[in-house]
C-alpha cells in the first residue's frame, strides 16, 4: 500500500484490484481507485461494501465519467445523514441547481459566492437565465444582498439588484451602482435618491448633493422638490434659519414648475396647487425675517404688528414655528425694558408653546427674569423625558 501509493496512476489501479478481488480489504482498494483517478470504481466499492466514511474526500473530485446513479446514491446518503453541505455540493456538481437550492432555502444552508460561481449552464440561455433568477431570489432570501445583485445584474434585472443591494445598507455601493446603472434605467436613480434621503444627510453634504443629483438625473422633480422642502423645514427646525428655508423653497418651486404633463389635467392641478402651497409659505416666512428686521432696527411698532398679523393666519402648514414668533415679540420688549408687556405675551406663549421648548425659543435669562417659575418646569420635564428615554432603551 505504502509503495501503491508512490507509483503512478496505472499502477495505483493494479494493486487497487489486488486489495479488492485478492485480500478483500476494500478501505485499501477505495483508496487506491481514488488516488489513481477511478473515481466511479472508487464509488462502486463505497457502496457496495458500505465504506461510507470514504465519501466525503471523493466527491469533492468527482470527475465527468462518474456514474449518475452513483451521485444519486450519494446524494440519498447524505440526505439520510443530514449531511445537507455534501448533497447541495453534489447537486450543483451535477447540474441539479433547482434541487439544490430548494434544499439551501429548506436547511437554510448560504449560498457563498463559491457556490454560485459554480451554477453554470452550457448551451441553454434560457435556462441559464431561469437558475441564475431562482439563485439570486435564493440569496435574497438569505439575505445575502451583494451575492443577490450580482446575480440580479447577471440575468439583466438591474431594478431588483439595486432593491437587493438597498437591503444591504451599503451606502458605498449604492452610490456607485446607481451611477453605473442608472442612466439604463432612470427608476434607479430614484431609488438611490429614496435612499440617501433615509440617511443623516442634514449633516454631510456629500450625500445631499448625491440626493439632488440622483432625483435631477431620473427627472423625479416632485421627489426633488420635496426634499427642497424637507431641507427648509430642518433648516427652520434645528437652526432657526429662516433666509436658508426661503431659498430651499424657491429651489422646491423651480423643481415643480419643470414639471410638465401634458395629457394629465388632474396632475397640472396638483403642481399648480402645491406651487401655490409654496407661494404662501415664502410669503409667510417672509413677513416674519421683516418683523426679525424691524425689531433689530428697533422699528419696535411695525415689528410687533407683523408677529400679530402672523398670529392671525393658520400657520399648521407653514414651516413658521409659532414659538419664534412670541420669542421675537418678547426678546424685542424685554431688551426695550417694557418687562409688563414681555410678561404679558410669555403668559400667551405658555397657553400655545410646550414648556419643555421654551429654552429653545427664548435665553433662560430672559426667563428667569420674567418668570421663574417656569425653569424648574423645564428641568423637571427634560429630567421626565431623559428618564423615559432611559426606560425605553433598557425596556
Amino acid at each position: 500500500m505504502q509503495l501503491a501509493l508512490k507509483s503512478t496512476p496505472e499502477l495505483m489501479i493494479d494493486v487497487a484490484r489486488y486489495f479488492e478481488d485478492v485480500v478483500h480489504e476494500y478501505d485499501k482498494a477505495i483508496n487506491l481507485y481514488y488516488k489513481g483517478e477511478n473515481i466511479s470504481k472508487a464509488l462502486d466499492l463505497c457502496f457496495k461494501h458500505q465504506q461510507y466514511e470514504l465519501l466525503g474526500d471523493i466527491i469533492m473530485n468527482l470527475d465527468d465519467n462518474v456514474d449518475v446513479s452513483n451521485i444519486r446514491k450519494c446524494i440519498d446518503y447524505f440526505l439520510e445523514k443530514k449531511d445537507f453541505d455534501k448533497a447541495i455540493h453534489l447537486y450543483i456538481r451535477s447540474g441539479q441547481y433547482e434541487e439544490a437550492l430548494d434544499l439551501c432555502l429548506a436547511h437554510n444552508v448560504i449560498i457563498t459566492e463559491e457556490m454560485a460561481d459554480n451554477f453554470v449552464v452550457i448551451d441553454d440561455p434560457e435556462k441559464e437565465k431561469k437558475i441564475n433568477l431562482k439563485l439570486a431570489k435564493t440569496c435574497l432570501q438569505q439575505k445575502s444582498f451583494h451575492l443577490a445583485c450580482k446575480k440580479f445584474t447577471q440575468v439583466g434585472d438591474r431594478l431588483s439588484a439595486m432593491k437587493s443591494l438597498l437591503c444591504s445598507g451599503d451606502t458605498e455601493k449604492i452610490i456607485f451602482f446607481a451611477n453605473v446603472s442608472g442612466p439604463k434605467q432612470k427608476e434607479i436613480f430614484i431609488l438611490a435618491g429614496n435612499y440617501l434621503q433615509t440617511l443623516d444627510w442634514r449633516n454631510n453634504s456629500s450625500i445631499t448633493k448625491n440626493i439632488i443629483q440622483f432625483y435631477t438625473k431620473g427627472k423625479a422633480y416632485d421627489s426633488i422638490a420635496k426634499f427642497f422642502e424637507s431641507c427648509a423645514q430642518v433648516e427652520i427646525d434645528d437652526y432657526q434659519n429662516y433666509q436658508e428655508a426661503v431659498k430651499a423653497l424657491n429651489e422646491a418651486k423651480k423643481y415643480l414648475e419643470k414639471i410638465k404633463c401634458k395629457d394629465d389635467t388632474s396632475k397640472n392641478l396638483e403642481v399648480e396647487k402645491n406651487i401655490l402651497s409654496i407661494n404662501k409659505r415664502i410669503l409667510l416666512i417672509n413677513q416674519f425675517i421683516k418683523a426679525k428686521e424691524c425689531g433689530k432696527s428697533n422699528n419696535i411698532e411695525e415689528m410687533m404688528s407683523i408677529c400679530q398679523d402672523l398670529l392671525k393666519e393658520d400657520l399648521s402648514d407653514s414651516y413658521l414655528n409659532i414659538g419664534d414668533i412670541y420669542a421675537l415679540m418678547i426678546e424685542c420688549a424685554f431688551i426695550n425694558e417694557n418687562l409688563n408687556d414681555a410678561r404679558t405675551i410669555l403668559n400667551i406663549m405658555k397657553q400655545k408653546v410646550p414648556l419643555k421648548n421654551f429654552t429653545y425659543y427664548l435665553d433662560s435669562r430672559i426667563i428667569q427674569k420674567l418668570d421663574p417659575t417656569i425653569l424648574p418646569m423645564v428641568q423637571n420635564d427634560e429630567i421626565e423625558e431623559e428618564y423615559n428615554e432611559q426606560i425605553t432603551e433598557d425596556y
